[in-house]
């Protein structure tokens, strides 16, 4: 959440708008979906001011997904290294079945 708030304050700041506009929006961070764009600014600027909460909200998207592919990644990773069945070594194999028998044995 804070990569998204840091990346609409920066396009607030790049805006040049007036420091109660810009304090009223970034008092409104917590909400960016429903942000309450100002009445009083021009409609250029009430253009790029909703660019600037579009693009925060892709940046934090790409994020969250940057977040879970690695996320899957590792969690495939894991899996790899954990499940059974995959080939083991000749002397493992052999110490296994030596110790299946004598366990079959002693009963």
């Amino acid at each position: 959440m804070g990569d998204v708030i840091s990346v609409f304050n920066t396009s607030l700041e790049s805006l040049g708008l007036p420091a109660e506009t810009r304090a009223a929006l970034e008092a409104q961070t917590s909400r960016l979906a429903t942000i309450t764009i100002p009445d009083e600014l021009k409609d250029g600027t009430k253009q790029a001011v909703r660019r600037a909460v579009e693009e925060s909200f892709v940046n934090g998207f790409r994020f969250v997904m940057l977040v879970a592919a690695a996320l899957a990644l590792m969690s495939a990773f894991f899996a790899w290294l954990m499940i059974k069945g995959r080939p083991r070594p000749v002397g493992e194999i052999e110490r296994a079945t030596i110790y299946r028998r004598n366990k079959e044995a002693t009963g």
